[in-house]
């Protein structure tokens, strides 16, 4: 059941040395899903979700942005966990840096936001209540 995450992560490594934040948003999601499914860590489950999340929100895709916090939101609830949700921007980027290539912070610096990590910060704090 795990076939497919070898690839997952040679997409997000390719999204990521692109800086090509809406695929990455993407393929984060698919990673989250592969993780699910193959019955893998909730707490990496919902970091690349949440990971998904802002990057959706910084990139102007709200919508997805509201579908990935959901299902970041129903991760822990799946195994009666209370919350699995990072704590802080770091981390949330420790987590996603466990794929070697995957540099978040990289990743939102490379968007020309100058708040982008505050904004992402600001992204945890609200998933979290």
């Amino acid at each position: 059941m795990t076939g497919g995450l070898p690839l997952d992560r040679a997409a997000l490594r390719e999204a990521y040395a692109a800086r090509d934040a809406t695929a990455a948003a993407n393929l984060h999601v698919n990673y989250a899903n592969h993780l699910r499914l193959a019955g893998l860590d909730p707490a990496e489950r919902v970091a690349h979700r949440l990971a998904a999340v802002i990057l959706y929100e910084l990139t102007g895709n709200e919508s997805q942005a509201s579908r990935a916090l959901i299902q970041a939101h129903a991760e822990p609830r799946r195994h009666g966990l209370r919350s699995t949700m990072p704590k802080r921007f770091t981390e949330l980027a420790t987590v996603v840096a466990r794929i070697p290539g995957l540099d978040l912070r990289a990743l939102l610096n490379s968007l020309r936001s100058p708040d982008a990590i505050s904004r992402a910060e600001a992204l945890i704090e609200a998933a979290r209540r």
